[in-house]
């Protein structure tokens, strides 16, 4: 993995990397926490999160949140380029197990683009897109057999709730 890859702090794989959730809100109130802002994690989870009234800190978050947004700092998630041979083959089957707990099809149909380094961000289907972003694979890398026990348990582990 080229050093420009990992992470400027662990110097880990990104994913490897604990996450928070941030915002600012109006400039003045800043949020920082594990807590995912969704109602299943209000009902579910044990994750926690603070609120913080300072400008100061506002201001700060603000600029790292901006930094960590920058496309040089960030991937670009879409479709992945696929032969039309492949595509004409992968596409339907995308289709029809995107709403599924776990896709079986062994063919990712999207994937993580870096930006190439000096190069502006253009979108995707750019005719120059390729030129201006590198492909750096599928992410979250989850391997199914944790993927199958996460789905399992929000399925059927409901009934667990009030023990947990």
């Amino acid at each position: 993995m080229d050093r420009q890859a990992l992470n400027e702090h662990t110097r880990t794989a990104p994913y490897l990397s604990l996450h928070s959730k941030s915002l600012v809100v109006d400039g003045r109130s800043a949020f920082v926490g594990s807590f995912n802002l969704e109602p299943r994690s209000v009902t579910y989870n044990t994750e926690g999160g603070l609120v913080i009234r300072d400008v100061s800190f506002a201001a700060e978050l603000t600029g790292v949140i901006e930094r960590a947004l920058d496309p040089a700092n960030s991937w670009l998630v879409g479709p992945r380029a696929h032969p039309a041979p492949i595509a004409a083959i992968s596409d339907p089957f995308h289709r029809l197990f995107e709403n599924f707990p776990v896709d079986p099809w062994p063919i990712r149909y999207a994937t993580c683009f870096a930006l190439r380094a000096g190069m502006a961000p253009v979108p995707l289907g750019d005719p120059a897109f390729d030129r201006h972003w590198r492909d750096v694979g599928s992410f979250p890398t989850a391997n199914l057999d944790k993927t199958v026990r996460a789905e399992l348990f929000k399925t059927v582990g409901l009934v667990f709730h009030p023990y947990l």
